[in-house]
């Protein structure tokens, strides 16, 4: 009997909804798959073959919607079929910067910035500061457009791209800003429905549920009514965080996360960026002087240094460099260190 490929899609935008399987003949599998669609929320547009492309609708389909699925949009598959070829174990490249420089009148910030991102991961971006590691971010997203150099986000070229067509770029790669950025008229349900609504949905009670649901994955339901006056610093974080999510992105960039905050608070920022990256597939870059956050939720880490990666590679790496500069930072340790820490000399006071 001929092995077979067993395919699963989960649909991304709303992971509580039932997934979809099916099987089809391992060595003859077509390019695309007929499928019932199960999820009332996700829909995958059929056009030319060489067209097919999925999206999240803000009115959603008629439930058992018959849909057409190019093989490349399945997230997970395996072979029931022991002799069939492995899956290619190579990541996928997210995001790309390619020899990128910024400057500010005659302060150059960027000096050749070079990064992959791959899909899924968690990437941690350390540095001292004023070395150019927001700035660096703030491309990614196009919220900066570079001096020289260029970003690909999914094999696509942003560098150029006018302001109206970074809107799907942006519902892609979200940003939650340092210190929460929440507006403070609005309460925290208009706060995390902001970016819905600009995306242009008017539908209320698909806002309401969105925003629910974007309040469960930062574990602060029910708490639409209140205003962020009314929350802690590390509450205000997580409807930042939320705001970030509301529209499921690919990629979440966070700007200095646990700054402000203690370390316990600390600890559930950290959970909540994991739990985003092992549980809906979102890929996470962080900037943080938290190195203790570093070594518990990094999979890779670069270090920027006078605007250009100083060094890339994984927490361990990092916990065991033999690298003066890396070493340094790790420690905590001054090049120069001050008086106090010398030894201080014994005064006779005469008692």
């Amino acid at each position: 009997m001929p092995g077979v490929w067993s395919w699963v899609f989960r649909p991304p935008h709303f992971p509580e909804q039932p997934e979809i399987a099916l099987s089809f003949p391992a060595e003859n599998g077509p390019a695309g798959l007929n499928l019932t669609l199960f999820s009332p929320y996700f829909r995958v547009a059929q056009k030319k073959p060489a067209q097919f492309r999925h999206q999240c609708l803000n009115s959603p389909p008629a439930v058992n919607e018959s849909v057409f699925v190019p093989r490349r949009n399945f997230s997970h598959c395996h072979s029931s079929n022991p002799a069939s070829p492995p899956m290619s174990n190579e990541r996928e490249i997210f995001i790309e910067v390619r020899n990128l420089h910024q400057r500010f009148g005659r302060q150059e910030v960027l000096r050749g910035v070079n990064l992959e991102v791959y899909r899924g991961e968690t990437l941690c971006i350390l540095g001292g500061s004023g070395g150019g590691k927001s700035v660096l971010i703030k491309h990614l997203c196009g919220l900066m457009r570079p001096w020289k150099g260029s970003i690909l986000v999914e094999g696509e070229d942003i560098t150029n791209l006018p302001e109206r067509a970074l809107g799907p770029v942006r519902r892609k790669v979200s940003m939650m800003f340092q210190g929460g950025a929440l507006f403070d008229s609005f309460t925290v349900g208009q706060n995390i429905a902001f970016p819905l609504r600009e995306a242009g949905l008017r539908d209320q009670k698909e806002i309401d549920l969105r925003v629910s649901q974007a309040l469960e994955i930062v574990r602060m339901p029910g708490q639409e009514r209140k205003m962020p006056a009314d929350l802690s610093g590390g509450m205000r974080k997580r409807v930042a965080l939320a705001r970030a999510v509301v529209e499921m992105p690919a990629c979440v960039l966070y700007d200095e996360p646990h700054a402000g905050l203690d370390p316990v608070t600390s600890d559930s920022i950290d959970h909540l960026i994991k739990d985003l990256e092992v549980d809906h597939n979102i890929t996470n870059i962080v900037i943080t002087h938290e190195l203790r956050s570093v070594f518990r939720i990094a999979d890779r880490v670069a270090f920027m240094k006078e605007g250009v990666i100083y060094w890339k590679g994984t927490a361990d790496e990092l916990k065991s460099t033999k690298d003066p500069e890396l070493a340094s930072f790790v420690e905590g340790r001054a090049e120069t260190r001050g008086r106090w820490d010398q030894a201080a000399p014994c005064v006779d006071t005469g008692r």
